[in-house]
C-alpha cells in the first residue's frame, strides 16, 4: 500500500503532529532590539577591524592597560583609545 492509498500526504503534517498553537493573549509584543542590532552591526565590525589594524589586542596582551599607554603603543590618540575603551568593552568581554 502506498502513502497515497493510506491517505498520508508526503511532506504535510497531520493534525496530530502539529505543535499546539499558542494563545495570542500570552504572546509578548515584538521588540525592535534585533532590528537595531542588525542595522548597527557594521559599527561593531568596523570597530573590531580598527582594533586589529592598530594592534590594540596585542598591546593589551603586552600589559598596556591605560588609554595613554595604549595610544603610545598603537600610535593613536589618547582620546581615540578612551572612546574605543568605552565602546569596545563588549567586544573584548564577549558581550552582546
Amino acid at each position: 500500500m502506498t502513502a497515497h492509498e493510506r491517505g498520508v500526504a508526503v511532506g504535510i503534517a497531520s493534525a496530530e503532529t502539529l505543535p499546539p498553537m499558542t494563545d495570542p493573549s500570552k504572546q509578548q509584543a515584538p521588540s525592535p532590539d534585533l532590528f537595531f542590532q542588525t542595522v548597527n552591526a557594521h559599527q561593531r565590525t568596523a570597530a573590531l577591524k580598527a582594533a586589529l589594524d592598530l594592534g590594540l589586542f596585542t598591546a593589551i596582551a603586552g600589559g598596556d592597560r591605560t588609554p595613554a599607554a595604549l595610544a603610545r603603543r598603537c600610535d593613536a590618540s589618547q582620546r581615540g583609545m578612551r572612546k574605543f575603551a568605552d565602546r569596545g568593552r563588549p567586544l573584548t568581554a564577549g558581550g552582546s
